[in-house]
């Protein structure tokens, strides 16, 4: 690829995001020697207002309006996302142009050492005491835990995975929940963990529509960008999320929400999981689809119908006031 002007990849200043920017910058740099690539770090309101829950925005994009305006702006070229902070409507102009290979899905429950209890295999949930105060800022992990164990308290958490391990190891909380595929990005590793580290199976906790992969985001005329990100794009995730998004899409399920959405693809089928719940664990409403993959999007509103259709739209309601 010949280019007279960079290529500019735009991107929140975490150190997640700087990392998963990194890996994008490399991965283009490989495929492309040629091609010159600079970066941009861009702050968002999210970012500023890092003492506010996400829901506590009472709206979407706060990771992202700003990288939307500097692509619009010709500021950056090519933005990078954590595919589950984007909103499903992007602004006129822009595009979801690569979805990359999607890292392990699932939560994980971080136990301070001096209150954990033997586990067993059967039950994860049962490392923690009774009345166990655990950290976390997502309403959607809080009310599928909370199903299991009404007893437990949740408390808000919010900061880099640094900052959210020292508050457990000061007692701030008995527990906190994050996401595997942010553990794995930052090259955590269980065994050296000093706190128990217990992965949340499926039928605990469906993660965020889009949860683990990585997307990016141009606007729709620029073929330099598009051509560019193409080297992440990974098809089956592509197809799985497009499903997944189309689901909390026809609920209006933002992050105000308790839902989670898990997509794969086996062989000629695509198979779609839902949960939404109060966030108070009950009531709660599960529901699954199976469709060839391309009809991805068929599948989202499939099961938006089928969630609706078990009383969904009463919780939603309620939530929405």
């Amino acid at each position: 690829m010949v280019s007279k002007r960079p290529l500019i990849l735009g991107s929140r200043g975490s150190k997640l995001a700087l990392i998963q920017l990194n890996w994008v910058k490399e991965q283009i740099a490989a495929a492309y020697p040629q091609l010159k690539i600079e970066s941009r770090l861009i702050k968002t309101e999210g970012d500023r207002r890092h003492d506010l829950a996400p829901e506590a925005f009472g709206r979407e994009g706060i990771f992202t309006a700003e990288l939307d305006h500097a692509l619009a702006s010709h500021t950056i070229d090519l933005a990078v996302h954590s595919l589950k902070d984007l909103p499903t409507r992007l602004p006129e102009g822009l595009m979801v142009s690569a979805i990359s290979v999607r890292e392990p899905v699932e939560d994980v429950l971080i136990v301070r050492r001096e209150v954990a209890r033997p586990g067993s295999s059967g039950d994860p949930l049962s490392a923690l005491p009774r009345n166990a105060r655990v950290a976390t800022s997502s309403l959607r992990r809080s009310a599928q835990l909370k199903h299991r164990r009404p007893d437990l308290t949740f408390v808000p958490l919010r900061g880099n995975l640094d900052t959210r391990l020292r508050k457990l190891s000061e007692g701030q909380a008995d527990a906190i929940v994050v996401a595997r595929a942010g553990l794995n990005r930052f090259g955590f590793v269980d065994q050296e963990s000093r706190n128990p580290v217990i992965t949340l199976s499926l039928d605990l906790s469906l993660p965020a529509a889009g949860q683990g992969a990585l997307a990016m985001e141009s606007r729709v005329d620029d073929e330099l960008a598009i051509a560019a990100s193409r080297v992440i794009h990974h098809e089956a995730t592509a197809l799985a999320v497009t499903a997944e998004r189309m689901a909390m899409a026809e609920l209006g399920a933002g992050c105000r929400i308790p839902a989670g959405f898990f997509g794969r693809v086996e062989g000629q089928t695509l198979i779609l999981q839902g949960v939404v719940a109060h966030p108070e664990g009950e009531p709660f409403f599960r529901a699954e689809v199976k469709v060839a993959p391309a009809n991805a999007e068929e599948a989202g509103k499939l099961l938006a119908k089928k969630l609706m259709a078990q009383g969904a739209e009463k919780v939603l309601k309620e939530i929405r006031g």
